[in-house]
């Protein structure tokens, strides 16, 4: 009898362990803003990226310790133009480096949107996509699951977690909070 629970025992503590998804959030190197409290500015954009911008900056702002809000003396600048064929709809520059390793105090960054993608997106996807951008800029770094940091595109994210259209995944929250 023993014998028989022990085997149960085993067997369900193995299922748990296969099911359990252990997410994590990774960072660009060790560099971040001297404060969690960060201004952006929509330097050059269309009036129909300003809502999707706002909403992006506001995500992180309402669900984490890092809070943009929009000033002209900015320390991110945020620019949608149509950058021509590219591999990336978004795409940010810390201190002049794209997602490289930065290992020193952030002093500014740039989010490009490349309207020749977004521009055929959805209010949505144009708004998860600078949100995933406004995540760079907090030192998140891409990773390999279904948050709002996920490698290959948040789109694909969002169609296998559509609670990102609320808010950053908890370990994006996680990550951002644990710098700031």
């Amino acid at each position: 009898m023993k014998k028989t629970n022990f085997s149960i025992l085993l067997i369900v503590s193995i299922m748990f362990i296969l099911c359990t998804h252990v997410y994590s959030y990774e960072y660009i190197g060790i560099g971040s803003w001297p404060t969690g409290n960060v201004k952006y500015a929509i330097a050059d954009a269309p009036s129909s990226y300003t809502n999707p911008i706002m909403w992006a900056a506001d995500m992180w702002t309402n669900n984490s310790n890092f809070k943009l809000t929009r000033d002209n003396s900015s320390q991110i600048n945020v620019y949608a133009y149509n950058y021509g064929v590219t591999d990336w709809d978004g795409c940010t520059y810390i201190n002049g480096q794209n997602l490289t390793p930065i290992n020193e105090q952030y002093s500014y960054a740039n989010i490009q949107i490349n309207r020749k993608y977004a521009d055929s997106y959805d209010d949505l996807r144009k708004k998860l996509v600078i949100c995933h951008e406004f995540g760079h800029t907090a030192s998140l770094g891409h990773v390999n699951n279904y948050t709002m940091m996920y490698i290959s595109d948040v789109w694909v994210a969002y169609q296998n977690n559509n609670s990102l259209r609320y808010s950053p995944a908890q370990d994006d929250i996680n990550g951002v909070n644990n710098r700031y």
